[in-house]
């Protein structure tokens, strides 16, 4: 199915049958996907859009504040992670100890709420550090 179809499809011009199993997505434009889960939705492609916004927004300033209540050196170790270094290569590069970079991240992870360093890198992966 290509977008011209969806659009017909999203319109009530499309039969009622249920998309096709090699429908891709993800390969749509994103006007067209927003318009595709507003009609799964059976909600205004604007509400949509206000509430993905306003979700955006919120969360921005939940991570900020939760990025804000770290120590520089959580920071900086923080950042690492995100960059796929392993503890050994942050130590090697804040010139500390494996033991002090586990307990940097033992402090900052419950700051965001998180467990893991993958949970950390998924979390701040906008951040693009």
């Amino acid at each position: 199915m290509n977008w011209q179809q969806l659009r017909k499809y999203l319109s009530g011009n499309y039969p009622t049958e249920e998309l096709p199993n090699d429908f891709d997505l993800l390969s749509l434009e994103w006007e067209v996907k927003l318009a595709y889960v507003a009609h799964q939705l059976k909600m205004p492609v604007e509400e949509l859009l206000y509430l993905a916004q306003e979700t955006f927004v919120h969360e921005f300033i939940i991570k900020e504040r939760q990025w804000y209540s770290l120590t520089e050196r959580e920071k900086q170790v923080a950042r690492f992670v995100c960059k796929g270094l392993t503890n050994d290569e942050i130590a090697l590069q804040l010139k500390i100890s494996q033991n002090t970079v586990r307990t940097h991240l033992r402090r900052l992870l419950p700051k965001f709420g998180l467990t893991s360093k993958d949970e950390l890198r998924q979390y701040l992966w906008h951040w693009r550090f």
